[in-house]
């Protein structure tokens, strides 16, 4: 056997080693993850979710509070955790504020209200370097062409683009075999063109029971909210109204909070003079807010900021407006199409849900045809010919003799004299002034359905430059909803305003009016759906420039599209292919806001959605249904949200102050029934 080696020690021979046991480097290896053992429970209990949490800490905490003051031998109370009822014993809903913002104005009131407070969207702020809200010498709007006979008109382009109207009215007139006055239009005129030589009547201040009181000044007050601001007469205030066109108006600020402190002054204010409210009191309130259907995320961010963040309210719930204004009627079905002041939405609700593919948003509403009415006007001489609707006196008289002579009553038209009166801050009296009008009546609200005569503008100025849009955290990607009939009614091709909807859908002009009632081939038909006659824009033969991103992005383009071609595109995509679901939402067509409250619209809307749809044309296929009794239209989207925040249901929609502060917009998407 060999003998054992001898051991070398290291120190007998070579350099010694001096180490210092780091390793190789600081980033720690990962090796690769066995897939087929993998279990994990993230996000899989809804203990998980911070929103299921709160909820069940603020059950215990009642439940504690409760048993603490309850006696023993005590009945059993009842379920009441989301009642508000207090100590005080006050009633459901006493500690909600339900918020409804709009474009002009801004309807808010406790949830237990039978009616909301209506306040004007407006705040004018003292400028000294301003010179006037009309300023001498200022071309007065709508623009007038000056004639040889210095009368007011705007051209041949205007008779062209109101062509269709009024083919469309005598169609209809022939069809419903009424007469028309030959020559109306010019019998008016004329005798307006010699009022306009005769000088008004003056009426002493103290005989006249509607006399307007002026806001006083005298004070200089560095801004006024609400109704005052529309009552100035000092030529330095200047007026800004926060939403223009259901967006944010980024084009009268220079800065995000300049705009968003001008809408925290008008809540503020509307706040403490209509509901009594002080700011001491912010945190004892929740708040529902009620938002477009089709909204911009940025839009409800700036809400939730400035409602959580600057007032500080305890809870905030977001609600969509159709489906308030479904639950303000007290339907579970209904096709809402809510037409406000500057924008006109369309959406189905089924079962308490709003079809996120029928949502339609359209940016022209009541001040679209109260332009048009005050054009048709001076085009029949009105005997006011210094009209200008950027004095708000002005404007609120021809919203005035809007509301007081439109109608959609056929029988209606004719040559009627009426008078009116004039409160200007100008003038020391009131004066009155007659005029005649004849067809002017209904072709105002009959350009509902001929959109093309309402002018753009500028509507979408300054848009993204303040605010920029929502966009994904992942991929940056914009991530504002959309909806498949929206898109559908967006210009098909480069530069038009052509709106195409599937063939079976829509009808020509000869399947549309019957034999005995066609009207011309040039003129309009009963039923304009999208084709191609004069009241539809067509699409250049020219190339067109290439659009950019933003341009074609469905957020920046909202179509021109008629009011019963939208209304039956939304319930295409909303039926979703079921007969029965079909029928039920055409019949069952709610109209809510304040831009369709004239005398007839029901009747007239029906028949033209019969036109488009024959194989309906049943009395009781189509139907609008009239608000509830004693109950205004404009008040039912506020009316359902006061509703849906007394549900105790509703419980799962509010969003509280630490998640909202945890998790910002995020949090939307768990305390909504819709995807956010």
């Amino acid at each position: 056997m060999p003998p054992k080696k001898k051991r070398i020690d290291e120190a007998d021979y070579g350099i010694n080693r001096q180490g210092n046991d780091f390793r190789f480097s600081s980033i720690e290896p990962y090796y690769a993850f066995n897939q087929k053992n993998a279990y994990a429970e993230y996000l899989k209990r809804d203990e998980q979710f911070l929103s299921y949490r709160s909820d069940r800490e603020e059950a215990e905490a009642k439940a504690a509070a409760k048993a603490a003051t309850s006696v023993e031998g005590d009945p059993p109370e009842l379920d009441d955790e989301d009642t508000n009822i207090t100590a005080g014993n006050e009633r459901l809903g006493a500690k909600t504020i339900v918020v409804h913002p709009g474009s002009r104005n801004l309807r808010l009131g406790l949830a237990n209200a039978a009616f909301p407070k209506t306040v004007p969207m407006v705040i004018a702020r003292l400028l000294p370097g301003h010179q006037g809200r009309v300023m001498n010498g200022r071309e007065p709007e709508p623009k007038r062409m000056k004639l040889d006979g210095g009368e007011g008109a705007f051209g041949d382009c205007f008779e062209t683009e109101i062509a269709p109207i009024e083919a469309s009215f005598r169609a209809r007139m022939r069809l419903l075999k009424l007469r028309t006055v030959p020559q109306g239009h010019e019998l008016a005129a004329s005798y307006n063109r010699r009022m306009q030589q005769t000088p008004p009547e003056k009426i002493p201040e103290h005989n006249d029971p509607y006399r307007i009181d002026w806001t006083d000044t005298t004070a200089s007050p560095k801004r006024v909210c609400g109704l005052p601001a529309l009552r100035l007469k000092d030529d330095r205030y200047k007026l800004f109204w926060p939403i223009q066109y259901g967006m944010l108006n980024e084009s009268d600020y220079n800065s995000r909070e300049e705009l968003m402190g001008d809408m925290h002054a008008i809540l503020q204010d509307a706040l403490d003079s209509e509901l009594g409210i002080k700011a001491a009191d912010y945190g004892d309130y929740s708040v529902c807010l009620v938002v477009p259907d089709l909204y911009e995320k940025s839009y409800n961010d700036v809400f939730f900021r400035l409602l959580m963040t600057d007032f500080g309210f305890s809870r905030i719930m977001v609600q969509q407006e159709s489906l308030c204004g479904s639950f303000g009627a007290g339907m579970s079905t209904s096709v809402v199409v809510d037409i406000g002041a500057q924008t006109t939405s369309i959406a189905c609700v089924d079962d308490g849900f709003v079809i996120p593919d029928s949502r339609i948003l359209m940016k022209y509403g009541g001040d679209d045809i109260t332009l048009l009415w005050t054009k048709l006007l001076l085009r029949s001489s009105l005997p006011y010919h210094a009209v200008d609707i950027r004095r708000m006196h002005d404007w609120l008289l021809v919203e005035e003799l809007k509301a007081r002579f439109c109608t959609m009553n056929e029988s209606d038209v004719n040559i009627r004299l009426h008078d009116f009166y004039l409160r200007s801050p100008t003038e020391p009296q009131t004066l009155k002034y007659t005029l005649k009008l004849y067809d002017e009546y209904i072709f105002a609200p009959m350009s509902i359905y001929h959109p093309q005569v309402y002018e753009q503008g500028d509507k979408f100025k300054g848009r993204y430059t303040l605010i920029s849009r929502s966009e994904d955290i992942y991929d940056e990607s914009l991530n504002d909803p959309e909806s498949v009939a929206q898109n559908n009614l967006l210009p098909k091709v480069e530069g038009s305003n052509v709106a195409t909807l599937p063939a079976p859908e829509l009808l020509a002009v000869d399947d549309a009016v019957p034999k005995n009632t066609r009207p011309d081939v040039n003129n309009a038909s009963l039923a304009p759906a999208l084709i191609e006659d004069s009241s539809t824009p067509r699409p250049s033969t020219a190339p067109s420039p290439p659009q950019s991103t933003e341009a074609r992005h469905p957020s920046s383009t909202y179509p021109i599209t008629p009011l019963d071609a939208a209304i039956v595109e939304s319930i295409r995509l909303g039926a979703a292919q079921s007969e029965d679901r079909l029928k039920r939402l055409y019949g069952s067509i709610l109209v809510v806001g304040g831009g369709a409250g004239f005398p007839g619209f029901a009747t007239h809307l029906e028949d033209r959605l019969r036109m488009l749809r024959p194989d309906l044309a049943g009395p009781q296929q189509i139907a609008v249904i009239p608000p509830p009794r004693e109950m205004d239209a404009t008040h039912l989207c506020w009316k359902g949200a006061a509703v849906v925040s007394k549900l105790l249901s509703a419980r799962e929609y509010w969003v509280r102050k630490q998640e909202w502060e945890l998790l910002g917009w995020r949090a939307l998407a768990q305390r909504t029934v819709w995807q956010y």
